[in-house]
């Protein structure tokens, strides 16, 4: 028998079932998804961001360099950032600062939660979801990503899949406790599955498909991780029935909301997708001024071209003192195995821009450049690096005279190499009787006739 107290709990939780119901409809079930879609677009690329930020705030504590970052929606996101003595903290801090950070910040979010919240809230088990299976697939394919260097470096494979694996569980605890927390824990497996690949799989599907047309080198890569998020969406969808709060909120979503989310989730991706000029870096230091772009400047000199396949390009404009300028193309490439086709490509544009290679050292003129790559070695954290290197200088005489200095850079394992690293610096020289101690000392090398015109203009200037 049902007292009075009784019956009336009852009537409750019917009253509640059906308001549950009926928030679950199909067009709740569609207006929650999309909800859901445009959080996780500014989530995940917060997350991105999070990762790239910790890997250039630890290479600065750890007195290396922290350079830009770069984020792309739907493609591989890094920074310039590296420390040679303490390669291990750098690497790690993407992962593991980002989760600590984006974990504390779900925390502390959680407990005044608001649906307005949720695009900031997310962050917390996307970052981690994310760091975990990032480290997990990378290790598992050998893909040369954070896990697999950090092997290299000498952190044991056990250490990282342990880390691997724990922020992908702490990721999925947390996800299905905000699934909770949002009303959906109550709802059909159906209708809360629905949600979640509405809201999680479309984007997925947008970037898979990016990978297809613009990156198909690298697509089995990225089916893998396709595949991991598509399993994570299952594995959430269905324990979300486990974890049940006894006094479950309803999650009312408007169209104004959801609108409003979506105009920004969306509005930041194809902002990061346009092919505008953007400049990363404006630093005065000194007598410096240093501008990074990712994309190249009007301004740039033609002769400083990055080969077909290069990946990863910087363009600097440095200005010092006197306003004498110095235009710097950095980046690398995969074909490893032929790293003597990119002298070829730069012999080639230099050449056609009027540029003549020199034999000997411009500011030491007794000192012979090597014609040949030259071999170092070098202990990193235990492990035994090989670089070869082959550097040139080339100049041109007029209307100014402007030197290109090149310096080509493969690296890898002992016996192995993997990363090829192009530099390339362009100077407006200002020291004409530099070049003209070299013209005395390496005679018919260059043109005499400017040499003259050098005389005379640095004899003109003389006080």
């Amino acid at each position: 028998m049902l007292d009075a107290e009784g019956v009336r709990k009852l009537d409750n939780n019917d009253k509640v079932e059906s308001d549950m119901l009926k928030e679950s409809g199909d067009r709740q079930v569609v207006r929650k998804g999309l909800l859901l879609l445009g959080s996780f677009c500014i989530a995940y690329l917060s997350a991105q961001y999070l990762h790239e930020l910790s890997h250039a705030v630890a290479a600065y504590l750890a007195g290396g360099h922290a350079g830009s970052i770069h984020i792309h929606p739907f493609s591989w996101s890094y920074t310039y950032s590296f420390s040679y003595e303490h390669p291990v903290i750098v690497l790690s801090a993407g992962a593991v600062g980002s989760s600590l950070v984006s974990l504390l910040l779900y925390i502390v979010l959680i407990r005044w939660f608001r649906p307005i919240l949720l695009p900031i809230v997310l962050i917390g088990p996307v970052s981690l979801l994310q760091n975990g299976s990032y480290w997990l697939v990378d290790f598992i394919q050998g893909s040369n990503g954070d896990a697999c260097r950090l092997v290299r470096y000498g952190v044991p494979a056990a250490v990282v899949i342990v880390i691997g694996a724990v922020f992908l569980i702490i990721g999925i605890v947390s996800a299905v406790h905000l699934l909770c927390v949002l009303g959906l824990g109550n709802i059909t497996f159906r209708n809360r599955l629905a949600i979640l690949l509405i809201g999680l799989l479309t984007y997925e599907v947008a970037m898979i498909s990016w990978q297809w047309i613009y990156n198909r080198h690298e697509f089995g890569l990225w089916l893998t991780y396709f595949a991991s998020s598509a399993v994570l969406i299952l594995i959430i969808a269905a324990l979300g029935r486990y974890f049940r709060f006894n006094k479950q909120r309803l999650f009312k979503t408007n169209w104004a909301s959801v609108f409003l989310v979506d105009l920004v989730g969306f509005g930041v991706v194809a902002a990061l997708l346009m092919p505008v000029e953007h400049r990363m870096v404006n630093r005065k230091i000194d007598d410096f001024n240093v501008e990074i772009f990712e994309t190249r400047p009007d301004v740039f000199p033609d002769v400083l071209t990055e080969y077909p396949s290069a990946k990863e390009m910087m363009y600097i404009v440095t200005t010092l003192k006197d306003s004498v300028y110095v235009y710097s193309l950095s980046y690398n490439y995969e074909e490893v195995e032929i790293p003597e086709k990119v002298l070829e490509f730069v012999t080639s544009s230099n050449s056609e821009h009027g540029y003549l290679r020199l034999g000997y050292d411009l500011k030491h003129p007794d000192k012979k450049l090597a014609d040949d790559w030259q071999e170092e070695s070098s202990v990193v954290e235990s492990e035994s690096w090989l670089m070869k290197v082959y550097k040139q200088q080339w100049i041109k005489l007029t209307p100014d005279v402007s030197v290109v200095y090149v310096n080509v850079r493969c690296s890898g394992e002992e016996g192995k190499f993997e990363e090829v690293f192009v530099m390339l610096d362009i100077i407006d020289w200002r020291d004409p009787e530099k070049v003209i101690e070299y013209a005395e000392k390496h005679p018919g090398v260059l043109d005499a006739d400017e040499i003259e015109r050098l005389k005379e203009t640095s004899t003109a200037q003389d006080p």
